[in-house]
């Protein structure tokens, strides 16, 4: 939405501007999309104003890439990182970006745009990505939130406006299990055409619309037989990295996991207790850039025993409500694959393509060497071969230190005068921590080299 700031009203108080047309255009690829939203609105106050923009980003639920505003057609704003600087203002307390400081901050990205004179158009494009909601029966659905919710209040607009919506869809059936069968709109007429490359085209034009109703695209699938893994390392594995590392990139992972107890007296962990993974998440590193380049994250709904204890609850803050709004490991599991497949570090298994050479980063044996093969096995799923070597960042720091003992990570972190961000024992933010001391690593030209490789396994 875009309102009016003057120095007299509050937040509450701003009136809203006319929106007058909507542009969507949208891919969607997997379990991901990508949309770049254009909204037109028109100053019909007879005051001229400040105008504030807010974009639902907790309703989205995704990442904000890019965000351009125009006034007349000329560029106002125009930032090509839009997470990152927003965040870097919100840390130095600047105002440029920010309208309001409370808990609605994370609910919304809130931006100052410039000032519009009456009956000036106002062109705001927003470029974001997004995770696909799950239904039953490997359904999926991708929504645009269109109602627009302020301060806990609905505002739907008096005027009509005009919405132009396309979308594809890549009916990828090699890179996961699933097949698409039937797209449809709950909200929307929508048109959908399949093109001779397997690309579902979705689009509608309505004249007259209200801020009544999200767009919601349903996408039904069918189950494929089980096969052979769908990815595999490629035997085509370039490394071209100018900084001495024996690998281009870095995958650092820290999962979480619930832990059901046969025996809840034993204080260890027994054979026969029940172990699912909650939170799968992945920091990608650039070894020639030392820089995240982009990060995977998902919670996921244990399937064997579907209730967190308490126990797990308290360790990790994640909570029942949290595991239960995502899907279960062997949707995560094809994600991961497709995450891996985009940044070219795995190929398809029957594409042979050239890859980038990486490897994987914990901080302990126990996420890759047992946790993740318990997972596969539980769920029915093949084991690569790409999961079978990887680096502990905590025995690599020892093998080069000798001398000194570290425990575990937030030990580690401290040996290296690195602040612990975020909260221990949540996955991204441990993850985060871990890819900090892989890049002191870098920094300090130490080769973060492989600590363990199993060749048992296909």
């Amino acid at each position: 939405m875009l309102c009016i700031k003057r120095d007299s009203t509050t937040a509450d108080g701003m009136p809203y501007v006319l929106l007058k047309k909507v542009i969507i255009e949208a891919k969607i690829y997997s379990l991901d999309a990508e949309v770049t939203l254009t909204q037109i609105f028109c100053n019909n106050e007879h005051t001229t104003g400040e105008m504030i923009y807010c974009f639902p980003i907790k309703r989205v639920g995704g990442t904000i890439k890019s965000f351009v505003a125009l006034i007349d057609g000329q560029h106002i704003v125009d930032i090509k990182n839009v997470q990152r600087d927003y965040t870097d203002q919100l840390t130095h307390d600047t105002d440029a970006y920010s309208l309001e400081r409370d808990e609605n901050l994370q609910d919304n990205f809130i931006i100052k745009v410039g000032t519009v004179l009456p009956s000036q158009e106002c062109t705001i494009n927003i470029n974001y990505t997004t995770k696909l909601g799950i239904l039953s029966n490997a359904n999926i659905q991708f929504v645009i939130p269109m109602i627009e919710i302020h301060h806990n209040n609905r505002y739907v607009q008096s005027n009509s406006y005009t919405t132009d919506f396309h979308c594809t869809v890549d009916n990828m059936v090699d890179y996961n299990r699933r097949e698409i069968t039937q797209i449809t709109s709950p909200s929307h007429f929508i048109h959908v055409e399949l093109s001779k490359q397997n690309i579902y085209y979705i689009k509608f034009t309505e004249q007259s619309t209200y801020l009544d109703r999200d767009i919601q695209i349903n996408i039904e699938q069918t189950e494929k037989p089980m096969g052979k893994s769908v990815a595999a390392f490629s035997s085509k594995i370039l490394t071209t990295n100018t900084v001495g590392q024996p690998f281009d990139y870095y995958c650092v992972l820290d999962f979480e996991a619930v832990c059901h107890q046969v025996n809840s007296s034993l204080k260890r962990p027994a054979p026969n207790d029940i172990w699912e993974i909650i939170e799968f998440p992945i920091c990608l590193l650039s070894a020639e850039t030392n820089t995240i380049i982009d990060i995977y994250h998902s919670y996921v709904r244990p399937s064997i025993k579907t209730t967190l204890n308490d126990v797990c609850i308290s360790i990790t803050g994640i909570t029942q409500s949290i595991v239960d709004s995502f899907p279960t490991f062997d949707i995560v599991w094809e994600q991961v694959q497709q995450f891996l497949l985009k940044h070219s570090l795995i190929s398809l298994a029957h594409h042979n393509s050239s890859c980038h050479s990486f490897t994987w980063i914990t901080c302990g044996n126990w996420d890759l060497k047992t946790m993740l093969p318990l997972q596969l096995k539980q769920s029915r799923l093949d084991r690569p071969k790409f999961i079978n070597e990887f680096i502990n960042i905590k025995e690599l720091y020892m093998e080069y230190y000798s001398s000194t003992r570290i425990r575990g990570m937030k030990d580690l972190l401290k040996t290296l005068n690195l602040k612990l961000e975020g909260r221990h024992h949540s996955g991204i933010d441990d993850t985060k921590n871990i890819t900090k001391i892989a890049q002191w690593f870098i920094e300090h030209k130490h080769p973060l080299k492989l600590t363990y490789k199993e060749s048992g396994h296909k």
